[in-house]
């Protein structure tokens, strides 16, 4: 959202925003309609995005190894 924002065209903001509300609406209206699939959906999301935060972290713990590794060498 913050590239959207800095953005110097009109024409984007309004797009996101209008893309933002009707995404909203249709997951309220799936939400109803079908309301165990969006949980599944939710829960498949939820666990997606566990799975690549502790990737996210392993990959942080393994650069600032090697950084450490680095600079420690470099003295």
């Amino acid at each position: 959202m913050l590239l959207i924002n800095t953005s110097p065209v009109p024409f984007s903001n309004w797009t996101a925003s209008l893309t933002e509300d009707v995404l909203a609406a249709g997951i309220v209206w799936f939400a109803f309609k079908h309301p165990l699939a969006l949980l599944a959906i939710l829960l498949a999301l939820i666990a997606l995005t566990i799975w690549l935060l502790l990737k996210l972290w392993r990959g942080a713990r393994t650069g600032f190894a090697g950084l450490r590794r680095a600079l420690r060498g470099a003295n």
